[in-house]
């Protein structure tokens, strides 16, 4: 008996499984989903991806932010996916949801808090986040 396979996933995939374009793009994508929620394969979702998915869904599908943490949060249901560091990412999401941040911006303020470090940063946008500690470089 062999072990699965792992496939790092693209955001590409993903955009193309949750838009349905190209048609036969977006069927090899369901394909891939498909042999993941059998065990086939296992498919790896990397925050990067994650940020990369929210930004293409913002800027050139015009979904709002709502929507967008829809569908990150049901991808890290989706049987066959793997999320390193899940609950973190989870924690992102939800500040991504709830405020105008980036998910970028929401990651580091999830993993500032996890770990129980301070974030430097110019950027305002973490005085959002009262459990955040956050400092101005000066």
């Amino acid at each position: 008996m062999s072990a699965r396979a792992t496939l790092i996933l693209d955001a590409n995939v993903v955009i193309r499984l949750l838009t349905g374009q190209p048609e036969e793009q977006h069927t090899a994508a369901v394909r891939l989903f498909e042999r993941a929620a059998t065990g086939e394969v296992a498919l790896e979702l990397q925050v990067l991806t994650l940020a990369e998915i929210a930004w293409v869904l913002d800027s050139v599908y015009g979904c709002s932010r709502a929507v967008i943490a829809e569908h990150l949060s049901a991808l890290l249901e989706t049987p066959g996916v793997v999320v390193p560091m899940r609950n973190v990412v989870e924690n992102a999401i939800e500040r991504f949801s709830r405020t105008g941040v980036d998910l970028a911006d929401a990651w580091l303020a999830a993993c500032a808090v996890a770990q129980g470090k301070a974030v430097a940063s110019f950027d305002r946008d973490f005085g959002k986040f009262p459990d955040v500690q956050w400092q101005v470089p000066s």
